[in-house]
Formats: C-alpha cells, sequence, structure tokens
C-alpha cells in the first residue's frame, strides 16, 4: 500500500509592477504580484520596513511612502539653494517579506523636493 500524503500548496511570493514610478514624500504606492497574505506583508526598502501592509485579493499592496531626509541619507540636499538642485530623484529598491517567503525586488523613484 502507498502511504497517504497530505496536499501542500506551494505559494510563490513574486513583484510584478507597481504605480506609480515616481513618488514624493507621502506619495501612495500600489505594488501588484501574488503570494501577498492578507495580514503581514512587510515591504522592505533599503532605508525603512513599512510592516503589517494588508493585501485583501493577495494580488495587491498599497502603503503611503513616506520618510525624513536623514532617512534618505540626503541631508546635504536640503543645504543647496533650490535653483541648484530644483529635485533629486533617489532610486528606492524594495521586496516583500511574509510567511510566503521573500519576493524579488522592484525599484521605484523617490523625489525630492
Amino acid at each position: 500500500t502507498s502511504a497517504i500524503r497530505p496536499v501542500t500548496s506551494s505559494v510563490t511570493l513574486k513583484l510584478a509592477s507597481l504605480q506609480p514610478t515616481i513618488v514624493g514624500n507621502g506619495g501612495r504606492v500600489t505594488i501588484y504580484g501574488e503570494g501577498f497574505t492578507k495580514t503581514g506583508n512587510d515591504i522592505e526598502t533599503k532605508y525603512k520596513t513599512f510592516s503589517n501592509i494588508p493585501s485583501l485579493d493577495g494580488k495587491t499592496l498599497t502603503f503611503s511612502f513616506s520618510f525624513s531626509v536623514e532617512e534618505l541619507d540626503a541631508s546635504g540636499f536640503n543645504q543647496l539653494p533650490p535653483e541648484a538642485a530644483p529635485s533629486v530623484i533617489v532610486p528606492i529598491s524594495l521586496s516583500v517579506k511574509n510567511s510566503n517567503g521573500v519576493s524579488n525586488e522592484l525599484i521605484f523613484n523617490c523625489q525630492i523636493r
């Protein structure tokens, strides 16, 4: 006789895209992909982690990207006169971590000033 094995489903955490690709401080970012959980999704960047972001459908996550200039290590930027650098774009890579694992990375741009 053969042993009965439980059926396990393997859910892969994968990021497909995000919108918008350029966001300012406090702007909302939506990540599209698969393998998101109803709760417990942590969006990790080099500078900051956004914890416990919910996903109602398992395919989208939306969060507000807020930061201080110090968190982005761009404190010297504020010392420049506005005409010297009216705005700066900082690329931000992000990934998602939850009970299904850790996703691939995507990049969006953060506009300062």
